[in-house]
């Protein structure tokens, strides 16, 4: 939970930094939105599909922390070249 944590904050603080770098206000807000699915998903995850289904709910995490790096990606490379 921990790590989950500390990619939704991580992501937080790129927002921050891309709203400072002037990066599209559309890509910051999904950034901001995604981390918020990435805590309340992470924490509601176990009581979600219990048995066999719960592979489903597994396969949600990976894919939602997926994109959470991949909006961590795009926000870092368009803060670079906008400090360019």
């Amino acid at each position: 939970m921990r790590m989950g944590e500390t990619v939704a904050a991580l992501l937080w603080i790129l927002a921050i930094v891309g709203v400072r770098a002037k990066v599209n206000p559309g890509l910051i807000a999904a950034a901001i939105l995604w981390g918020l699915l990435v805590v309340g998903f992470g924490r509601t995850m176990g009581g979600l599909l219990p048995g066999r289904a719960h592979e489903i709910v597994r396969v949600a995490h990976f894919l939602i922390g997926l994109v959470a790096i991949g909006l961590s990606e795009s926000l870092a490379a368009r803060i670079k070249r906008g400090a360019r």
